[in-house]
């Protein structure tokens, strides 16, 4: 996964070929905010949440735990100042 920041605005899904090693393209999501500054996955693995630091929201994207897909689930924060990193912590 890779954040793409500027007119995109989007998160890059990338897979690797087994037999080269090399990374392919895979997807392109929306980020649904502008400047994906930073994202994480919960301790799932199934929520992909990401800081959109100029729309000042965090948004839920869901992954497909099989393919690593990403799908929208409208899902967001609402508003934030310039939210600039995600973290997930385990319950204690």
């Amino acid at each position: 996964y890779v954040s793409v920041r500027g007119a995109q605005n989007n998160i890059a899904v990338f897979s690797i070929d087994p037999q080269s090693g090399v990374p392919y393209p895979l997807q392109f999501v929306s980020s649904e905010g502008i400047m994906p500054r930073h994202f994480a996955l919960d301790l799932s693995g199934i929520w992909l949440a990401v800081a959109n630091q100029k729309s000042h929201s965090i948004v839920w994207l869901r992954r497909d735990p099989v393919t690593g897909r990403l799908r929208s689930t409208g899902d967001s924060s609402g508003q934030l100042d310039s939210p600039m990193c995600v973290a997930f912590v385990p319950a204690s």
